[in-house]
């Protein structure tokens, strides 16, 4: 697939992956042993919960971040004039731009499926998959941000929200009807649609501005 081939040419830090692999294992394992401990019910629904919001949050850095890099002038040892010397470079960018996002939508998906055979909260699972797609569309909107103080600070801004809230979801008490589940989950997707839309439209220009400098 041209998408996959493209993002896999932009594509670095394949360590960080293994690293966040390793991650989601240690997590999941202590989910899966925990589930039926009582003793360690707060961790469950803290810990990692908290995990389950951060670890997709962390991949979309890791995917869309560096294929960012490695299109600017500014960030020379990515590659910078490699990747201007292919042929049909901005495709090749815009397309790895959606691999990036593709590969972050799915790997939230399957954080979500596994979460839901230990996480007992059902809202925090949920609330789980909307901060990962919200950081994800933050990211694809501050992605032609030059200014990387802005970017830190928005996304900062969202795990910072994610943490400090994860305890009151993750309270057994705590409920939501299907319709306000429902609902935040069509904003969610229409953010992200908006986004998507966003980043792609606006890759060309980006790649020709950086060209002029």
């Amino acid at each position: 697939m041209k998408i996959l081939r493209s993002y896999k040419l932009y594509s670095f830090g394949h360590r960080r992956i293994i690293i966040l692999a390793a991650w989601f294992a240690v997590v999941a394992a202590c989910g899966f042993t925990l589930k039926n401990t009582a003793a360690f019910e707060d961790f469950l629904s803290g810990f990692v919960g908290v995990q389950h919001m951060v670890i997709p949050c962390v991949l979309s850095i890791i995917a869309l971040n560096g294929t960012l890099l490695a299109n600017s002038p500014n960030q020379s040892n990515f590659g910078y004039k490699f990747f201007r010397s292919l042929p049909n470079a901005e495709k090749h960018f815009r397309r790895a731009v959606l691999g990036g996002n593709i590969i972050s939508l799915l790997e939230t998906a399957f954080v979500a499926v596994v979460g839901s055979f230990y996480l007992e909260s059902t809202l925090m699972l949920m609330f789980s998959v909307v901060v990962s797609v919200v950081f994800l569309s933050i990211m694809n909107f501050v992605t032609y941000v030059e200014n990387y103080f802005v970017k830190l600070v928005l996304l900062m801004v969202t795990i910072g929200f994610a943490g400090g809230i994860v305890g009151f979801f993750g309270e057994q008490e705590v409920t939501a009807s299907d319709d306000v589940v429902l609902y935040a989950l069509i904003a969610c997707a229409a953010v992200y649609a908006g986004s998507l839309l966003y980043v792609l439209l606006n890759s060309k220009k980006f790649t020709r501005k950086e060209r002029k400098k």
